[in-house]
């Protein structure tokens, strides 16, 4: 399965930075990582995360991501290849972890 993961940054650069730690938290845990550049105009190596992964890595890719949020507070979404919203979390409302375990594993299968 391959999800996508946006990080919104104050800035196109700081979105950037975000989601190079964000692929360092997460490397561990899954198949592999890829940055997307979606706005070539840009500098940078791009501010979405394209992950493959299986139903295993479902709850250490939750648990990073809620541990990012916790730890930074920037809005991080979490789409399907297709671009469906999966889960959305923020310093307001961090992600659910049992909930985005739920739908990542309805989605690998």
């Amino acid at each position: 399965m391959k999800i996508h993961i946006r990080v919104s940054g104050p800035t196109p650069a700081a979105s950037a930075q975000l989601t190079g730690e964000l692929a360092r938290v997460l490397n561990p845990a899954v198949q592999s990582t890829e940055r997307i550049q979606e706005k070539p105009e840009y500098q940078d190596l791009g501010a979405t995360l394209a992950l493959v992964l299986g139903t295993p890595a479902c709850l250490a890719v939750a648990k990073g991501l809620h541990d990012f949020i916790a730890k930074r507070g920037n809005k991080v979404e979490i789409l399907t290849e297709r671009g469906r919203v999966i889960a959305v979390g923020d310093a307001s409302k961090n992600i659910d972890v049992a909930a985005t375990v739920a739908a990542l594993e309805l989605h690998t299968k």
